[in-house]
C-alpha cells in the first residue's frame, strides 16, 4: 500500500513538475543557507566552551585601552597587573591565572608559538594528556608540554617524553603531550612552557579568574566595572582614566575583543536571517502547492473513502505525498553543501591574518556541519509534516473548498510578509553598518 502511495505522489510530481521543481529547489537553497549560517553562528558563539568548567572561568579585559580606526573605544583581553591584584582580592574570586606569549624559530626559519603557564592553567583549561603529566614537574622554564600536532612534526610521534626540543636560545625537556584544542578557541599555541608567566612592556597580561560556585555574576560584573586604575601614571598608563574593566566569559572574549571581526559577525547575522526566512518561505510555498493539489483531489479522496478507505489510510497517503518532495529536497541539500563547502570554508575560516597568528587555521569541520544539517532537517520536517497534517486532515473530513481557499490566501499573505520583513531588516543592517 505504501509503495502505491509513493507512485501516486511521484505521478503528482510529474504532473506539476514546474511547481515542484521551484519548490524543491527553494527548500534546498533556503535550508542550505539557513544551516550554514546557523552553524557558523553557533560555532562563533561557543569559543572555548569545551573547557571542563568554562561557566566559572572569566577573563579580565580592559575597555578603552585603544581605539579603532573610526575613533571608537575598543576592548582588549589584557589587564594591568595592579588592577588584577585588586580584582582578584574580591570575595567572589576563587583564584586567578595568567598566560604570556613565547615563541621561537626552528632551524628551517618557521615560527612556533607557545604560552608560558603556571600550575593553575591545567586546572582551568582543557588538558587531555596523551603521555606524560605536569604533576611533579618543576615550573622553572626548563620543561614544556607539546600539542599532539607539534609532537608529530618535531619527533614524528607523540611518545617523546624526556626528549629535548632545541630552539635558537636553549633546549627544553618534553614533560608531556596533550591533544590539540578544537578549532574554535582563542588559545593559539603549539607548546606550553612551564614557568611563571611575565608581563608585557606595558605591564599587562592576559588574566583569567575562576569564581566561586553560586556567585551572583551580575553583582561581580558591577564591582569589576567600578574598579579604577590607582597605580603610577606614566607614558605607559597616560590614558588610564579612560579605562574600564570587564569580566568576560570565554565565548565573549572572541566576540568582544576582536573588533576587526565586527563585519564578519554582521555577515553571520544576515546569513542566518536570510536562511531562516528563505527556508520558512519555501516551506509555506510547498504547503500552498500541497493544499491546492489536495483540493483538486478532494473528489478522488472522497471516492476512496466511500469504497472503504479509512481516514488513517488516506492520511498516510497524504504523508507520503509530502515526504517524497521533501526527500528529494534533502538529497539536493546534501549535494549543495558538498559543492558549496570549499567556498564556505575559505570564507569562514580564521587563519589569523598576519603576525604572530599566521598559520593558525581555525575553521568549521565538514563532518560536523553535515551531521548537523541531517539532524536539523529531520527535526524541521517532523514539525512541518505535523503542521501540514492539520489542513490535510481537515480537507479529508470537510470538503468545503472555501475554508481551504482561505488557508491558501493566509499562507500567501504570510509569504509576502516574510519578504517585506527581510527587506526592511536588510535595509536596517545596511544603514547600521554605514553609520546612517
Amino acid at each position: 500500500m505504501t509503495w502505491s502511495y509513493v507512485k501516486i505522489a511521484f505521478r503528482a510530481m510529474k504532473r506539476y513538475r514546474v511547481q515542484h521543481l521551484i519548490t524543491i529547489t527553494a527548500i534546498a537553497v533556503g535550508f542550505t543557507c539557513f544551516i550554514m549560517g546557523a552553524y557558523w553562528y553557533y560555532w562563533e558563539h561557543h569559543f572555548d566552551t569545551f573547557h571542563p568548567e568554562h561557566d566559572r572561568i572569566y577573563a579580565l579585559t580592559t575597555y578603552g585601552l585603544f581605539r579603532t580606526a573610526d575613533g571608537k573605544p575598543a576592548e582588549r583581553h589584557q589587564v594591568h597587573f595592579s588592577v588584577k591584584q585588586e580584582i582578584t582580592g574580591f570575595p567572589e574570586i576563587e583564584s586567578s591565572t595568567r598566560t604570556f606569549w613565547n615563541s621561537y624559530y626552528d632551524e628551517n626559519g618557521q615560527l612556533h608559538m607557545g604560552l608560558v603557564v603556571d600550575t593553575l592553567f591545567f586546572s582551568y583549561f582543557f588538558s587531555d594528556f596523551i603521555e606524560g603529566t605536569w604533576i611533579g614537574i618543576p615550573f622553572n622554564h626548563e620543561y614544556i608540554v607539546l600539542t599532539e600536532s607539534m609532537a608529530r612534526r618535531q619527533f614524528g610521534d607523540v611518545y617523546c617524553v624526556g626528549e629535548r626540543l632545541q630552539t635558537e636560545r636553549k633546549s627544553y625537556v618534553v614533560a608531556g603531550v596533550i591533544k590539540d584544542y578544537p578549532a574554535n578557541t582563542e588559545f593559539l599555541f603549539e607548546y606550553l612552557l612551564l614557568g611563571t608567566p611575565g608581563l608585557n612592556s606595558m605591564e599587562r597580561a592576559q588574566t583569567y579568574v575562576k569564581v566561586h560556585r553560586g556567585t551572583e555574576m551580575k553583582k561581580a560584573w558591577q564591582k569589576v566595572e567600578q574598579v579604577k586604575y590607582k597605580g603610577e601614571v606614566n607614558y605607559k598608563t597616560r590614558d588610564a582614566e579612560e579605562w574600564s574593566f570587564r569580566l568576560r566569559s570565554l565565548p565573549e572574549i572572541h566576540l568582544t575583543c576582536n573588533h576587526e571581526l565586527n563585519a564578519r559577525f554582521r555577515n553571520i547575522r544576515m546569513l542566518v536571517l536570510a536562511g531562516v526566512l528563505a527556508f520558512f518561505s519555501a516551506l509555506i510555498n510547498h504547503l500552498v502547492l500541497f493544499i491546492g493539489q489536495q483540493q483538486k483531489r478532494s473528489l478522488h479522496n472522497h471516492t476512496l473513502s466511500v469504497i472503504g478507505a479509512g481516514t488513517g489510510s488516506l492520511v498516510w497517503k497524504t504523508v507520503c505525498e509530502l515526504l517524497l518532495s521533501l526527500a528529494v529536497s534533502f538529497v539536493l541539500i546534501l549535494v549543495l553543501i558538498e559543492l558549496v563547502f570549499p567556498f564556505f570554508h575559505n570564507y569562514t575560516r580564521l587563519d589569523g591574518g598576519e603576525g604572530m597568528y599566521m598559520g593558525y587555521d581555525r575553521s568549521i569541520g565538514f563532518g560536523n556541519l553535515m551531521w548537523t544539517a541531517v539532524l536539523v532537517y529531520l527535526f524541521c520536517i517532523v514539525i512541518y509534516v505535523g503542521i501540514s497534517l492539520v489542513p490535510a486532515v481537515g480537507m479529508l473530513r470537510n470538503r468545503n473548498t472555501i475554508v481551504h481557499t482561505r488557508w491558501r490566501r493566509v499562507l500567501v499573505a504570510l509569504q509576502v510578509g516574510i519578504g517585506s520583513f527581510f527587506f526592511l531588516l536588510f535595509l536596517w543592517e545596511c544603514c547600521g553598518s554605514s553609520g546612517l
